[in-house]
């Protein structure tokens, strides 16, 4: 009997053997891509790993590439020789991408990011952006110039037509690296950043989000939607809130630890406050304020941004908008009743009023009194 059919007696076998895990790249990170026949037990085991979540376009279950995530696999499947294990039967794949930076430099490089507590999105894509470099190298580490990355730069970045802010991770990884685990004296900051776009973020009319969410017939659903408009919030910020964090008496939303790692305080309307307490009453969330199939589980990430696809679709909005258009559209339509910048900048929570100040190019309140001179012709 196989190790798998030991541990789990209720799965069939020949459905383990099918189970297939491999290293890819999703969102510029490292991730390992789990797929195997449909069987719900198996899913059911593969939910319980804490930040899996179903890719729904690349049709598998999607992990982080870390590697406390690789023993969590190993310890869900085993070592059954016809799964594609990570480091096992695919290690010709894996090593490859280790085979130039030594793992003693990956795990201190993995190891200084985390003490400097980079995000759990941040680490891995600037542990890979080196690898990447050094794989791409054609002389020792030791032997980096500015020329390689300058090189690199353009040949591996520009010339494939890679995003700026890719470009700009890029560099921001190198130099980390170099500067702090392999300490070498290449000068990065003479290698080229991009230069900044200065593109307007999509923007949605109120009677758009009215309509957006008159076609969000799902109660939770409609909520998740609702309060990110409401309140001007990120994702991470609405998937992170618990039940605890609404303050009614006060008409106050505690946002801890959002991005920059800041707490914040923003106001809640009657109204809002309303629909959150018909919300609690229906779905009694335990641990988080939004969960998933689970209780005590956090909704996905993917999920949510799905439900706003889905929303947008039903209403008839053909803009490219996304889950943060909602957080634009606020700061937007505050601007537009003559709410002072200063006071959307603490409610959005922004380091710097510059970034607040976009939104004056997205208000149509001044412009709407211009006058064209066409007119008096």
């Amino acid at each position: 009997m196989s190790l798998q059919t030991q541990r789990y007696p209720f799965i069939n076998p020949e459905n383990m053997k099918q189970v297939r895990i491999a290293l890819v790249t999703y969102k510029k990170a490292a991730f390992l891509k789990i797929t195997f026949k449909y069987d719900e037990r198996i899913i059911s085991i593969v939910r319980k790993i804490t930040g899996a979540f179903w890719n729904k376009q690349e049709h598998g279950w999607y992990l982080l590439d870390t590697n406390e995530n690789r023993s969590a696999l190993r310890n869900v499947f085993g070592k059954e020789e016809n799964i594609q294990l990570v480091g096992e039967d695919i290690s010709t794949e894996i090593q490859q991408a280790f085979s130039d930076l030594s793992e003693k430099e990956s795990t201190e490089f993995r190891n200084y990011l985390i003490q400097r507590r980079y995000s759990d999105r941040t680490i891995p894509m600037y542990v890979k952006a080196v690898k990447d470099f050094i794989n791409w190298l054609d002389k020792e580490v030791e032997e980096v110039s500015n020329v390689d990355v300058q090189r690199y730069n353009l040949e591996q970045i520009i010339n494939k037509n890679y995003s700026l802010s890719y470009q700009n991770q890029v560099v921001s990884a190198l130099k980390l690296f170099f500067q702090k685990v392999n300490k070498r004296s290449i000068r990065i900051e003479e290698v080229e950043r991009p230069r900044r776009e200065h593109k307007l973020p999509v923007v949605l009319s109120k009677q758009e989000i009215r309509s957006l969410l008159n076609a969000t017939h799902n109660h939770k659903h409609k909520v998740m939607l609702s309060i990110t408009y409401a309140c001007g919030l990120r994702r991470s910020e609405v998937l992170n809130l618990r039940p605890e964090d609404i303050d009614s008496p006060s008409g106050l939303l505690q946002i801890r630890q959002a991005k920059g790692r800041k707490d914040r305080r923003v106001p809640i309307s009657k109204k809002t406050i309303q629909m959150l307490r018909e919300y609690y009453q229906s779905y009694k969330p335990t641990q988080w304020l939004f969960e998933g199939e689970y209780r005590g589980r956090q909704y996905s990430e993917s999920s949510i941004q799905s439900v706003m696809k889905t929303s947008l679709r039903k209403a008839g909005i053909t803009k490219k908008a996304t889950l943060h258009t909602l957080r634009h559209s606020f700061a937007t339509h505050l601007m537009d009743t003559g709410v002072d910048t200063r006071i959307i900048q603490e409610l959005l929570g922004h380091s710097s009023i510059k970034t607040t100040q976009l939104y004056t190019h997205l208000t149509t309140r001044a412009l709407k009194n211009i006058q064209s001179p066409f007119d008096d012709l």
